[in-house]
């Protein structure tokens, strides 16, 4: 699978910035991608950081453990095995997902579906003590996820294909 990084240089593994949490439900840190041109498109189409992306890195992920987050479901079990209290606020920990991946992955159904809030039908199951616990996390859902993405927390993995200056 090749995805392509926009950034203001060119990547330099020296600088890479271990993922931490900062946000409910999306890292800081690490290398953000996507598998096509869906988040310059994105920018464009928002005016967000137009004139800011100076190059384009092309790469591959080599033997990497991905986090794959693909349905609603998929976001709720990473909530459950990954959320953790600061501030009496429950928000995803991406340090520990950090330790058991090299990656974290959005789907494109992910994104819409989970784009204002993990719909209802899907966390009908849980009690409602798990409804009110995580409700920060449930109501925003993926909308900080503009585009399907993914989060690179291992640089060792990144292979790069090639780096274009834009």
């Amino acid at each position: 699978m090749t995805y392509k990084s926009y950034l203001h240089e060119p990547f330099d593994k020296s600088k890479f910035i271990p993922v931490y949490s900062e946000f409910i439900n999306k890292p800081r840190g690490g290398l953000f991608g996507c598998q096509g041109d869906e988040w310059i498109n994105w920018c464009t189409a928002e005016d967000f950081r137009t004139g800011y992306y100076k190059y384009c890195v092309e790469y591959e992920l080599t033997t990497a453990k991905i986090k794959l987050v693909h349905t609603p479901e998929d976001f709720l079990f990473l909530i459950n095995d990954y959320a953790e209290f600061k501030l009496l606020l429950p928000q995803i920990s991406f340090e520990k997902i950090a330790k058991d991946y090299d990656a974290i992955e959005v789907s494109h159904r992910a994104v819409n579906s989970c784009r204002m809030g993990i719909p209802d039908e899907v966390i009908a199951f849980l009690p409602e003590r798990e409804r009110i616990r995580f409700r920060n996390i449930i109501m925003m859902g993926l909308y900080s996820w503009d585009v399907p993405s993914i989060c690179v927390f291992n640089p060792d993995k990144i292979n790069i294909i090639k780096t274009t200056k834009l």
